[in-house]
């Protein structure tokens, strides 16, 4: 079985200067995704948009944490389970397959040596 770990990465966070009383309200983040496993990774990059925020539970911009970002990507995100159910598939496919080393076309090595 492979073992693997998933991180976020946000990359982007777009922002809607004002809507009602609140200002600089975050409306959207582009992150990737990633199942990191002993030897391999494989990514997704996504873009979710969140819920309009209530006033009491509002967030100002520059008080924004990455884990904050982190916690509204998994409790918002609805194609996030999918995400990483794919992404543990391609993992686990990439972590079975066997070490390969890159060699030179037949043909092009026959020349090498007539050379």
């Amino acid at each position: 079985m492979t073992y693997f770990t998933y991180l976020f990465s946000p990359s982007g966070l777009n922002v809607v200067p004002s809507t009602g009383s609140l200002s600089n309200v975050v409306y959207s983040i582009d992150y990737r995704v990633a199942a990191v496993g002993e030897k391999h990774q494989a990514y997704a990059r996504l873009t979710t948009v969140l819920p309009a925020p209530s006033p009491k539970k509002f967030v100002d911009y520059t008080q924004i944490t990455e884990a904050q970002l982190i916690d509204w990507l998994e409790s918002t995100e609805p194609s996030l389970q999918a995400v990483k159910a794919d992404l543990a598939q391609k993992l686990q496919e990439m972590e079975s397959t066997p070490e390969t080393v890159k060699m030179p076309l037949p043909w092009e090595m026959a020349q090498e040596v007539v050379a």
